[in-house]
């Protein structure tokens, strides 16, 4: 795992990916990693809260303010905050 975006050039990638955005580079953060998930169950639905390890890469989203990830993990539409896309190492890692 890298530790930064800038890891990968020129060897994976030619130039960093841009943030549709504001232009700026994709954001990215690793370790261990907060996320939402939803839970359906009988009588509705709850959000499940959880840490993995891996690696986050995000946009800053339409409110071009970067919100330290705080909307990790399953996206509702409309979603004002940022935009990620989280990658868990192993199913072991992600701890309830």
């Amino acid at each position: 795992m890298h530790g930064a975006l800038s890891e990968l050039f020129p060897e994976f990638l030619d130039s960093p990916p841009s943030d549709p955005f504001d232009g700026a580079p994709l954001r990215y953060k690793k370790g261990f990693i907060k996320l939402k998930k939803e839970q359906k169950k009988e009588n509705g639905t709850d959000e499940l809260e959880y840490e993995a390890n891996g690696y986050i890469v995000y946009s800053v989203g339409e409110n071009l303010t970067d919100d330290g990830v705080i909307n990790a993990g399953l996206q509702k539409l409309p979603n004002r905050g940022d935009i990620c896309f989280p990658v868990i190492l192993t199913a072991e890692d992600a701890t309830p």
